[in-house]
């Protein structure tokens, strides 16, 4: 018998962090398709910002190389925010020296740019369903 799988909540939200526009802009765009509700910021600051504001955030899709201050730092900020250290984060990077054993703070899974994204789609499937 084949199972299906997971499908995330029609309220499932997902935080984009990426500060190159095409990127988030179009994996905010196939979030969308998928069924979610898609949420993007350029910065870490900005991102970090509407994590405290949007109570519904399911997952937040993370980019480690973002101008001013990186991907860890928000990382590190939300791990000290009780309210918000729960919602699993995924690293979407194009650095290939970044793999879960080897980041400064724990996430939850490393996905590597652009090629991808069916496994993104995979992850916050299962981390999104009801």
């Amino acid at each position: 018998m084949e199972t299906t799988p997971d499908l995330p909540s029609s309220t499932a939200t997902v935080l984009v962090i990426d500060d190159v526009d095409a990127t988030r802009g179009g994996l905010a765009d196939l979030l969308r398709l998928r069924g979610y509700r898609a949420l993007g910021a350029a910065n870490a600051i900005d991102g970090l910002r509407i994590l405290r504001e949007e109570r519904g955030v399911r997952a937040v899709v993370l980019d480690v190389m973002l101008p001013g201050a990186s991907g860890f730092w928000f990382r590190e900020q939300q791990l000290h925010d009780p309210v918000i250290a729960g919602i699993p984060v995924i690293l979407f990077t194009a650095a290939p020296d970044v793999d879960t054993d080897s980041t400064p703070l724990p996430v939850q899974a490393v996905v590597r740019k652009p090629l991808a994204v069916g496994e993104l789609l995979d992850l916050l499937d299962h981390y999104c369903a009801a």
